[in-house]
């Protein structure tokens, strides 16, 4: 048919590929919104929003860090909005302190960012490590599955246009392939 569908969600690997591919590409950050996670330090728990997502998110969105460092988030660590800090540690410096989340991850909190209040569309009291999703999700991460918010910078000289394009090229050979790879036809 030529149908020509529009989502606001992409697959799973396509931050890599572009980051990797395309060099207008400067930054990108994926984000999964799954819902409230539990977080647990001592006796104190509490369910919170959260969102899942890629380690660069603070070098992208400009949400303001008030204590630690958020460079450098990994698969071990988390950051936390001052809400939650006081919650779970009370006038303690959550810095380095470890949260188990979900009842299986121990995280050490590297960073405490701003309450968001009605700033942001973006609601979530904790960032996780995207890589903890993307394991969780097992073969479901893949070029088939349009399941991810994408959040893209580019370079200062970078063409939106020509990058869109490159962008659309990259995809479509990848979800052909994928397709191929199935046993079905795009066409």
């Amino acid at each position: 048919d030529n149908e020509i569908l529009t989502w606001t969600i992409t697959p799973g690997p396509m931050a890599e590929a572009i980051t990797e591919e395309i060099p207008e590409v400067e930054v990108a950050v994926r984000t999964m919104n799954n819902g409230s996670k539990l977080f647990q330090y001592n006796e104190k728990s509490f369910l919170e929003r959260s969102l899942f997502a890629d380690s660069t998110f603070f070098q992208l969105l400009t949400f303001p860090i008030v204590k630690g460092n958020a460079e450098h988030l990994d698969k071990s660590s988390i950051a936390i909005s001052e809400k939650l800090a006081m919650n779970l540690f009370g006038d303690e410096d959550p810095i380095g302190k470890v949260v188990k989340m979900g009842g299986a991850y121990d995280l050490e909190v590297r960073a405490v960012f701003a309450d968001l209040g009605d700033k942001s569309s973006l609601r979530f009291e904790a960032i996780l490590p995207f890589d903890i999703y993307k394991e969780e999700r097992g073969d479901g991460f893949n070029w088939g599955n349009f399941d991810h918010p994408l959040y893209v910078r580019l370079h200062k000289d970078a063409s939106p246009e020509a990058t869109i394009q490159k962008v659309n090229e990259l995809a479509d050979r990848r979800i052909t392939k994928l397709a191929q790879e199935l046993g079905e036809d795009q066409d």
